[in-house]
């Protein structure tokens, strides 16, 4: 795994100013070097304020050139010749330029060690079974989930009719029952929109698990938020994504499995498992992310 991702990784050969922005994202500038690559930005957005042979300038454009160049570079105090800035802005990022070629070995060590830990964060988090169902969705190995089994209800043991944990006399004067919760742990393999089921794998065995519409649409929505770009990012995709864990607890009736909670219950219908330790420890997630309209 870790030589496929060294593969994939765009490892650098050579560093330029080129590589800028990736050394900037990667926060890889030094401080002491730091002006430099804020000029970078700097002229990275003067780019797009092209009009004719000038760039126009903004107030925050015409102060970032005043305090760190000739104010005089400044035609009728706003716009600077595209010829002119260009020359500036070359001789300008001459250190940045040496720094880069007196320190390639260095930087080029860090820059394609943050590129493989991005591949390595994207794609290799978890164990071989992680691995196994990310890309051919089934284990070969064990389930990720099996040390945590023991700690959880398996669904083929439990009775197909709903055990009755007590039951009490309505205001109608009927008996109400009260059925004894279980809790499952699986990891999605499949959903029904149209039925509003998700099929979890548990480590003993597959699982249908019926959900009410408004609960399957909570916890199905992919959610969105704009960001200052304009544009919309998505904060979390759906719960039942296929290879998502969950927990879910309920009651089995027949083949089902049913979420359900009740006003003493601590967890929710559904939790998503996040993190699984090398012990079968389950780290949770509670409640969906929030999203600001």
């Amino acid at each position: 795994m870790y030589d496929y991702i060294d593969s994939i990784s765009d490892k650098k050969q050579k560093l330029t100013l080129q590589n800028m922005q990736m050394l900037i994202n990667k926060e890889l500038i030094p401080e002491d070097m730091s002006f430099y690559g804020k000029l970078f930005l700097f002229n990275k957005f003067l780019k797009t304020c092209k009009k004719g042979i000038f760039y126009t300038l903004i107030p925050a454009a015409i102060d970032f050139i005043s305090n760190n160049f000739d104010a005089d570079l400044i035609d009728n105090g706003e716009v600077i010749l595209q010829k002119t800035w260009d020359n500036v802005y070359k001789k300008a990022m001459e250190p940045m330029r040496e720094y880069l070629k007196s320190h390639k070995d260095e930087m080029l060590k860090k820059l394609n060690q943050a590129l493989f830990d991005e591949m390595a964060n994207k794609y290799s988090q978890g164990n071989i079974s992680k691995w196994e169902m990310d890309s051919i969705s089934f284990y070969y190995h064990d389930h990720e989930l099996i040390k945590a089994a023991p700690y959880y209800d398996n669904f083929f043991e439990l009775s197909e009719e709903p055990e009755i944990e007590y039951s009490f006399t309505g205001n109608n004067g009927q008996e109400v029952k009260v059925y004894k919760l279980h809790k499952i742990i699986g990891t999605v393999i499949d959903k029904d929109k149209m039925h509003n089921t998700v099929t979890l794998l548990t480590p003993t065995g597959v699982v249908l698990v019926k959900i009410y519409k408004n609960q399957f649409a909570l916890y199905d929505k992919q959610l969105s938020q704009r960001g200052e770009d304009g544009k919309k990012h998505v904060i979390e995709a759906s719960w039942f994504k296929r290879g998502n864990k969950l927990m879910v607890q309920g009651i089995r009736r027949g083949d089902n499995f049913i979420p359900k909670k009740m006003k003493k219950s601590i967890f929710p219908v559904i939790s998503k498992i996040i993190n699984v330790s090398d012990d079968g420890e389950l780290t949770f997630q509670y409640e969906r992310a929030e999203v600001v309209e």
